[in-house]
């Protein structure tokens, strides 16, 4: 341990010094005796003290061994490793940002191709967004927008396929390359995202529109699918009109109404997607609204994760096989009068 290596230290420099000093008597008595030159005096001289002062450095470390460090001590010590970590931190974020400022330098595209024009030359100065290479690519992009609220679903390399009115029967398989962080110009709501298209029999022209589904990373197995349409938001609350018994309110206003009906349907299959609002007790429900429905009819609130333009995805609020309305057309509460639909 420290304490035996300090230890060792002094003897091994204390038998130095010894014999340091019977060779400076060696030499004194061939100096006084004219059988050595002074030359040689002087070395053992300069030997001895620098022996001695091995002596006192071996002694003064032993003694830092024996000694516990002062708190001054100690706080010296870690403001030492404080500063050295902080310089460590400022040479990695030096590091950091040549890295990338170094990868800027680096124009790389996103998917294989042919450069086949070069706008640009060393030296110039570019703009963000302004084209510098034409790349001609062996396969077909399709561009497609996003919400806001879809957009933290999307990812780079995730799949879509695409189906083409004008090509009834035909689906194209593709991948997402490029996810644009900013709005579209004119529309803060929307989001451009950009996919290859696979299409080896060349079926697909430049200029043709579709329906394209992304398939998230969700995987939404303990969700129920419903259409879009069923949807509905009264007063900042999410739901649907549910056909048949309120379980949580079981009277209500009499009216007849004739809607279109849908049934929830279990889905493992994510698509396109958004985020999804919290879930909202049938407390929260305005009054009138609940008191004005036909018999037979209940808002239910739910909560919804992904939505598409199809289909949503509701995680709680509705079960399997319940009944629900579409259509645009809700009910029209009136306080005081009994419920009318539109």
């Amino acid at each position: 341990d420290a304490l035996t290596q300090a230890q060792t230290s002094v003897s091994t420099a204390k038998a130095a010094y010894t014999a340091a000093q019977n060779n400076l008597a060696a030499a004194q008595a061939n100096y006084n005796n004219r059988t050595q030159e002074q030359q040689q005096l002087d070395a053992a001289a300069n030997a001895v003290k620098q022996e001695q002062s091995a002596v006192q450095q071996a002694q003064a470390q032993l003694g830092q061994v024996q000694q516990p460090a002062t708190p001054a001590q100690i706080q010296q010590a870690q403001a030492g490793v404080q500063t050295a970590q902080a310089g460590v931190q400022a040479a990695q974020a030096q590091l950091q940002t040549a890295q990338v400022n170094a990868s800027y330098a680096v124009l790389k595209a996103p998917v294989d191709g042919i450069i086949t024009q070069k706008n640009n030359s060393v030296g110039d100065v570019v703009s963000p967004g302004q084209p510098v290479f034409v790349l001609d690519v062996p396969h077909l992009q399709v561009d497609l927008s996003v919400s806001d609220t879809q957009l933290p679903y999307v990812k780079v390399g995730e799949p879509v396929t695409m189906t083409v009115s004008a090509l009834p029967g035909k689906t194209f398989k593709g991948q997402i390359f490029e996810v644009d962080p900013t709005p579209i110009p004119g529309n803060g709501n929307e989001y451009k995202v950009k996919a290859t298209l696979n299409d080896p029999s060349n079926t697909l022209k430049p200029g043709m529109s579709g329906n394209v589904t992304i398939e998230t990373g969700h995987t939404g197995q303990n969700s129920l699918s419903i259409p879009t349409m069923s949807l509905q938001t009264i007063n900042g609350v999410q739901g649907v009109f549910v056909m048949g018994k309120n379980p949580v309110k079981t009277s209500g206003a009499s009216s007849s109404s004739s809607h279109s009906t849908s049934t929830a349907n279990t889905s493992n299959n994510p698509g396109s997607s958004s985020s999804g609002s919290g879930a909202t007790s049938a407390s929260q429900v305005p009054n009138q609204v609940d008191q004005n429905l036909p018999s037979g009819v209940y808002f239910q609130p739910v909560q919804v994760a992904l939505q598409g333009s199809q289909t949503v995805e509701v995680t709680s609020g509705l079960k399997a096989g319940q009944k629900i309305l579409l259509g645009v057309g809700r009910f029209v509460a009136n306080p005081g009068s009994n419920s009318q639909s539109n």
